[in-house]
């Protein structure tokens, strides 16, 4: 555009015409403006020669200008990028996760990907939490932003809340920080949201104590705010003096009596996370779900489409749909995602297999699938076949067990008999031992120990040599 207008007198208008037409790639267009600027350039000096090699350019570097100035572009982010990954990783996840806190499954990922780097992702904190995700010592703190059920407004005005209080000397707890925030700004959906999260858990008490008093917290910043409105203060304004020789106490108002179970908080997690963040419901049952699954959810998107794998993981977000159309018009399907320690995947259930096993479909149900791999553009997903309860699945299996040995392995093979022992069964067992020339071969223990394929001996198996060490084996 500067070339056509400086050298060859076209109007700002006609410069930017001819840019569009270079850019749409239409050389009819372009042709119609070959001689008014040769005609431009010989009237303001140039020689025509010279004037033709330039359009001549011009008319060139139009075919691939466009995508050599988005690479080239393209190219200088990547190597930023990389850059400020690799030499300030935390601070680079940090703003990642506050780029994309608008979706659970990014955040997840991303959460994922920073503890596979050994950088923590530190949980909700009310004292030190803020709208974005941020660096701290330990780790990345979690942003209250990417709380479902908050708000920028509600966010900020829980912040100034905490603000005055800090500035202030004042103690931050439930109440307190309820008294300072507007209840008009930080309705209550918001505040649950916050405590279902974690935010609230420094105080030494459980999320579901903590929304038993949200109650009495909510009244109290009501009448604070009532207060402030009319212009008259509070005995309780300014922090008393605490009684001379002895240390002032002060009750928080919370019933620890109310507390929810490690199930039911994690539940509540997930609801306003999207993901379990400070654990998860299959933890205890890692080992023996590494041992009925053939793939994980992280290691889908290798698979072929239409491959069958086995997933063992838990049902969440499950919902029944009605056909509308074709054949299977009015018969029930229902849609779900399974989710296993690494991540979830999309499930679909269609009429004849929602029909056959709808009994195992349920909520929150610890279950064996067995599905087809779906291709989705975005992410894999799997189609069911059959769904099984663990121990279905564990009295359906024929095999045997298969330990997976490392040489550096030796010195944990009497503990490893011990552990064996104390689960005697009918299975047969087998070790994968690798030599030290580096080659993998198959042995067979001797039948006197065989063993019972159980939650606690997959347990005891990842604690003492590592997860994944253990399965399932056809005979």
């Amino acid at each position: 555009m500067l070339i056509s207008s400086e050298l060859a007198g076209f109007s700002l208008n006609e410069a930017d015409n001819l840019r569009k037409a270079m850019g749409k790639k239409k050389p009819e267009i372009m042709q119609k403006f070959a001689e008014q600027f040769v005609t431009g350039s010989v009237a303001n000096g140039c020689a025509e020669q010279t004037a033709r090699e330039i359009w001549d350019n011009i008319v060139k570097f139009g075919g691939y200008g466009f995508n050599k100035s988005h690479s080239t572009a393209y190219a200088l982010i990547t190597y930023q990028t990389a850059w400020c990954k690799a030499n300030h990783r935390s601070a680079f996840m940090a703003a990642n996760l506050s780029c994309e806190m608008e979706s659970s499954d990014k955040v997840k990922a991303l959460c994922d990907d920073a503890r596979r780097s050994r950088i923590a992702v530190l949980p909700p904190d009310a004292r030190s939490s803020d709208w974005e995700f941020a660096v701290e010592p330990d780790g990345i703190r979690f942003g209250l932003g990417a709380i479902k059920g908050t708000g920028s407004r509600a966010v900020q005005a829980f912040l100034r809340a905490r603000q005055e209080l800090v500035a202030e000397g004042r103690e931050l707890d439930l109440h307190g920080i309820a008294e300072r925030t507007d209840p008009a700004e930080c309705p209550r959906l918001c505040w649950e949201a916050i405590i279902k999260a974690g935010a609230f858990d420094f105080t030494g008490h459980n999320r579901g104590a903590v929304l038993a008093a949200l109650d009495s917290a909510l009244a109290e910043a009501s009448r604070a705010a009532s207060d402030r409105k009319a212009g008259q203060g509070s005995l309780f304004d300014a922090p008393a003096d605490p009684p001379a020789g002895a240390a002032a106490e002060r009750s928080d108002g919370i019933d620890d009596s109310k507390a929810l179970s490690r199930q039911d908080t994690l539940r509540a997690e997930y609801e306003v996370l999207g993901f379990y963040l400070s654990g998860h419901p299959l933890e205890e049952r890692a080992g023996l779900f590494s041992i009925l699954s053939t793939v994980r959810t992280t290691d889908l998107a290798t698979r072929a489409p239409g491959s069958e794998v086995w997933l063992a993981g838990l049902i969440v977000g499950l919902s029944e749909l009605v056909v509308k159309s074709g054949s299977l018009a009015g018969r029930k399907m229902a849609r779900m995602r399974l989710e296993d320690l690494e991540g979830g995947v999309p499930v679909t259930v269609f009429p004849r297999t929602f029909e056959e096993f709808r009994e195992h479909l349920v909520e929150d149900a610890v279950v064996v699938c067995r599905g087809k791999v779906e291709e989705r553009s975005e992410e894999p997903a799997l189609i069911l076949e059959e769904v099984l309860p663990v121990d279905a699945a564990l009295r359906r299996f024929e095999g045997g067990l298969l330990i997976h040995l490392e040489p550096e392995d030796a010195g944990l093979l009497p503990s490893l008999k011990g552990l064996l022992t104390r689960h005697p069964g009918k299975r047969p067992l087998f070790f994968h031992v690798r030599g030290n020339d580096g080659h993998l071969r198959r042995v067979r223990v001797h039948q006197e120990l065989r063993v019972d394929i159980n939650a606690d001996l997959a347990r005891e198996v990842d604690d003492l040599l590592g997860r994944g060490r253990v399965r399932l084996v056809r005979l």
